[in-house]
């Protein structure tokens, strides 16, 4: 990974300032973001990788100036899904490449038929739309079950047929929530309808699946604040957690249904 000389953050993106040419990144361009260490008695290697849709990618080392004020804005300017990334980048064992951030938005269809809103992000490094979670694996099997053979079995392919289908996954709390006491919760899910009504609000969804039973109330609080009119709102009662199975099934029947 090559060293930069100097990095400034600004909030329509970053530039990365080399010796002889500066390198720009939007932060709406912006695909995922990984951490990466490499170390041995020769040489040290961390650092950041941007990743665009297209393939192409930006190294940032950190050695480079202005690496401590990047890592402080990451949170300003991005969602990043994960509350403990930053613990996680120190904890990151040697010859090793860990996924920090995905931006959801590269997998939003122009047009969003359903909505599926899940409770929080799992909170284990692991994201929907990082290709890498339970709920992934759980929802391309009920997909699976209810459309047949034409649903891919690779994740990201998956993904791009999950777009296609005119489907988009968000939350109601965007940070996990594992890490917070249970008689709390009800405190952070009230405390996120307003920003979940604004999301149904710019989606304007024609069905809503609530994957969470428990998150169910506050979902269908937003979905009245938003004055957004869908023709089904839904959800999987069964916990995907504790009764994986079930969770498959009765999703899988949720989709069959919006299909016909």
């Amino acid at each position: 990974m090559g060293h930069t000389d100097k990095i400034t953050v600004n909030d329509k993106g970053l530039s990365i300032a080399h010796d002889s040419y500066e390198t720009w990144i939007e932060w709406a361009e912006i695909f995922r973001i990984h951490y990466s260490r490499f170390e041995s008695e020769l040489y040290e290697d961390r650092g950041l990788v941007f990743d665009y849709e297209n393939g192409e990618f930006v190294e940032i080392s950190d050695t480079a100036e202005g690496w401590d004020a990047l890592l402080d804005n990451l949170e300003r300017y991005l969602t990043m899904e994960d509350s403990t990334w930053r613990r996680k980048m120190a904890d990151c064992p040697n010859e090793t490449v860990i996924t920090i951030y995905v931006n959801d938005r590269m997998f939003q269809p122009d047009c969003v038929n359903t909505l599926m809103i899940g409770d929080a992000p799992p909170g284990d490094s692991t994201f929907f739309f990082n290709g890498d979670s339970v709920l992934l694996e759980q929802v391309k099997e009920s997909f699976a079950i209810a459309l047949g053979e034409d649903v891919p079995e690779d994740h990201w392919d998956f993904l791009h047929y999950f777009r296609s289908r005119e489907w988009f996954l968000i939350h109601l709390c965007p940070r996990s929530v594992n890490e917070v006491p249970e008689a709390d919760r009800q405190r952070v899910r009230q405390q996120n309808i307003d920003r979940l009504a604004q999301q149904i609000a710019d989606h304007r969804p024609s069905s809503i699946v609530c994957l969470h039973e428990d998150s169910k109330p506050w979902v269908l609080s937003a979905l009245q604040l938003s004055g957004v009119q869908v023709d089904r709102c839904v959800s999987v009662e069964s916990s995907a957690d504790n009764d994986k199975d079930s969770f498959v099934n009765e999703l899988a029947e949720i989709v069959r249904q919006i299909a016909l």
